[in-house]
């Protein structure tokens, strides 16, 4: 559902971009139906990273959000909420940015059990330089630590793992005891040895998968990936 309702609000926007006037820099336009890497930088409760990030579990997020270009909308989606920010403050000397600083307290009973992750996007009608950020959150539910070998860089996470890179490239994820593994309709992962280790080719798109330690099934790990099938490029605006 939250994927759909970016898509709408995506697809809008592209319109728009399709029918502006005035500035008559070539257009950098984005393609509905390719999957783009999150970019967004994103800092929570001090927490920073670039187009995806887990966040340690607390009762209120302060959320501060740049935009590699100017933006006309912002758009928060979690599996409880939709917010519109059209009033978006712009910044930087020699390019045109944009920040967005906002409070997410999770609705109790919603948002604070279980999976509920913020998908943040970010809008721009004349260029389409959109950008986008993918945020999930520990959960007291999930504590299975892994180590997750994704785009390179290798990390031990415990209970909940984020992983983006190009769709189709080898990643890999390796546990201390044995799991089982329940993914995504069409996201299946081929066989592990031992049930310990599991290299995969990450799927286009998002796909969510839940380890469960065997021999304590109470102990388990969500890892979500994000495969993206191309960079949106941003050139220098122009008037």
């Amino acid at each position: 559902m939250v994927e759909a309702q970016v898509g709408v609000v995506f697809i809008v926007l592209f319109v728009l971009t399709l029918i502006s006037t005035g500035c008559q820099t070539p257009i950098t336009g984005a393609n509905p139906d390719k999957v783009y890497r999150r970019d967004m930088i994103i800092t929570i409760n001090g927490q920073t990273s670039e187009g995806v990030l887990v966040v340690r579990r607390a009762p209120i997020y302060q959320i501060n959000v740049e935009s590699k270009a100017s933006l006309d909308l912002f758009t928060l989606q979690s599996c409880h909420r939709e917010t519109l920010i059209t009033d978006v403050k712009e910044s930087g000397i020699f390019a045109r940015r944009s920040r967005v600083r906002l409070n997410y307290t999770p609705s109790a009973g919603i948002e604070d059990t279980g999976a509920c992750p913020l998908q943040l996007g970010g809008y721009d009608k004349s260029q389409g330089k959109h950008s986008w950020a993918f945020v999930d959150f520990e959960t007291p539910a999930e504590t299975l630590e892994a180590q997750v070998f994704c785009n390179g860089d290798s990390s031990v996470n415990n209970g909940v793992s984020l992983c983006q890179s190009r769709a189709g490239l080898i990643q890999r994820m390796v546990f201390e005891k044995p799991v089982m593994v329940s993914p995504d309709p069409g996201c299946e992962l081929p066989a592990a040895a031992n049930n310990i280790a599991f290299r995969f080719p990450i799927q286009k798109g998002i796909c969510v998968y839940l380890f469960v330690e065997i021999d304590n099934p109470h102990r388990a790990h969500r890892l979500t990936t994000i495969g993206y099938e191309e960079i949106l490029i941003r050139t220098p605006q122009g008037g």
